[in-house]
C-alpha cells in the first residue's frame, strides 16, 4: 500500500497585519520529501502519528511536503501557490497511490482565497479521482467553507461510509487499528440539503 503524505498548517488571524511568507514557515517548519520522515517520526504530531503507524503496518508513504507556521496573518498568495504547486506535482508524479494523508490546520487564509484547505482538498481531489481515500486531520476550530458548494456531491453516494472522529489525536495514533477500508456511519449533514438514505 502507498500512500501519499504532506502538511500545510495555519491558523490565520485575519484581523493581523503580519503576513504569513516563506521565512515564517522556514521559522517553524518547512520540510520536503523524506526529509519529512525524518524529522516527524515519533514526535507526538498529527504527522507524527501517521509515520508511526504507517510504519508499524509496512504501509510506503509518498512524503511530499510538510509546512506549518506560527499563527499571523494572512498567507502570501506566493508561499501558498509555491507549497501547492509542489504538493500537487509530486501527488501528480507519484499516482496511482492507494490514498492521501493531509495534516492540515483548518484555518488557513492565504491572500485571495477564504478557505486555503478547502482549495487544497479540491485540487488533490482533481488529481486523484473520486474513489481514492483523502483523509484529512484538521484542528476543533475549523473553517473549510467550500464544503457546502464543492463536496456535497462527492459525499453524498459514501455518506453512511465517512468515519468521522472527534477525538484528538485518535485518527493518528490509532491508525493501525484501521484496514482501510469503509466503515458504514452517517456523518453530521454537511447543509442543509444533504440527506442520507
Amino acid at each position: 500500500m502507498r500512500l501519499f503524505l504532506a502538511m500545510m498548517s495555519h491558523e490565520t488571524n485575519t484581523f493581523s497585519n503580519v503576513p504569513t511568507d516563506r521565512a515564517q514557515f522556514e521559522a517553524r517548519n518547512l520540510h520536503y520529501g523524506d526529509d519529512i520522515v525524518e524529522a516527524f517520526r515519533s514526535t507526538g504530531t498529527c504527522l507524527g502519528g501517521m509515520i508511526d503507524a504507517a510504519e508499524r503496518r509496512g504501509v510506503r508513504l509518498v512524503p511530499s511536503v510538510a509546512a506549518a507556521a506560527s499563527p499571523a496573518g494572512r498567507v502570501t498568495s506566493e508561499i501558498y501557490a509555491q507549497l501547492k504547486e509542489r504538493l500537487l506535482a509530486d501527488l501528480q508524479a507519484a499516482s496511482p497511490v492507494d490514498g492521501v494523508l493531509l495534516d492540515l490546520h483548518g484555518a488557513m487564509v492565504p491572500e485571495g482565497l477564504d478557505d486555503g484547505e478547502g482549495d487544497l482538498i479540491e485540487a488533490v481531489r482533481k488529481v486523484v479521482g473520486p474513489r481514492i481515500p483523502v483523509a484529512v486531520t484538521l484542528d476543533h476550530n475549523i473553517l473549510v467553507v467550500k464544503s457546502t458548494i464543492h463536496y456535497r456531491a462527492a459525499f453524498e453516494p459514501i455518506a453512511r461510509e465517512i468515519i468521522e472522529v472527534d477525538a484528538p489525536g485518535l485518527s493518528s495514533s490509532n491508525l493501525e487499528r484501521f484496514d482501510f477500508k469503509r466503515v458504514r456511519r452517517p456523518i453530521f449533514p454537511l447543509d442543509a440539503e444533504t440527506t442520507y438514505p
